[in-house]
């Protein structure tokens, strides 16, 4: 890792160094910049590399930042699915759907995906809804 000088001093400069490395595809390195912090990661940390995990395949380090968010979140089924899509990029459909089963047993059910923006200091938020035509 490239030394700066620069001690991240709260959880939002860790935050934003564990998501430069992790868009750069630099995964190990962002998992290792978390590990050592002087205090405990939150769910996005977490949630933030995980993300990463399911853009650039990596099945191993989804599992294992999976584990640290179902610990810190066991009822966000948000967790459950980024786990679900690296399986199905990866090709371990049974994986995926052995994820998706669990969810079904814990009661758990995806949220719909959405977006936001704002303007003039106005947040905007709509859900997108997306239907299969035959």
């Amino acid at each position: 890792m490239i030394r700066v000088g620069v001690e991240p001093s709260d959880m939002k400069h860790y935050g934003r160094m564990v998501d430069l490395l992790s868009r750069s595809g630099r995964l190990d390195e962002a998992y290792k910049f978390i590990l050592p912090m002087p205090f405990d990661p939150d769910p996005v940390l977490w949630r933030t590399l995980s993300s990463a995990c399911a853009v650039h395949c990596d099945v191993e380090l989804a599992e294992i930042t999976t584990k640290r968010l179902l610990v810190l979140e066991p009822s966000n089924s948000d967790n459950y699915v980024l786990l679900a899509n690296v399986f199905a990029r990866t090709g371990r459909l049974t994986d995926a759907m052995g994820i998706r089963e669990k969810m079904k047993g814990s009661n758990l059910k995806k949220r719909p995906g959405c977006s936001s923006i704002e303007v003039n200091g106005v947040g905007y938020r709509e859900q997108i809804l997306v239907c299969n035509k035959e």
